[in-house]
């Protein structure tokens, strides 16, 4: 284990993350909210996803604690292993 991996687990703090994110149509309304699906370190080339939104939470060790999602601040859907010829435009 390197050090790195060993002082995220040991040392709490607060963190954000970028979470791939999917449109869901919920049963009580009419109205699109946006859904977190992943992380985007596990993206895989050729995925395609509605938009990138931001999760903050408190990271003790190694477990995300207290998420919340910037439901506010979705940015449009970038693939980060495509290259720039092949980016799916919204």
């Amino acid at each position: 284990m390197r050090l790195s991996r060993l002082l995220d687990i040991i040392v709490p703090r607060f963190m954000t993350e970028d979470s791939a994110a999917a449109i869901h149509y919920c049963a009580y309304c009419d109205e699109p909210h946006y859904q977190p699906v992943c992380s985007m370190r596990d993206v895989e080339p050729g995925e395609v996803f509605d938009g990138i939104m931001t999760m903050r939470f408190f990271n003790l060790f190694g477990l995300a604690l207290f998420a919340r999602f910037d439901m506010g601040s979705v940015r449009p859907w970038v693939n980060p292993h495509d290259g720039p010829d092949r980016q799916s435009r919204p």
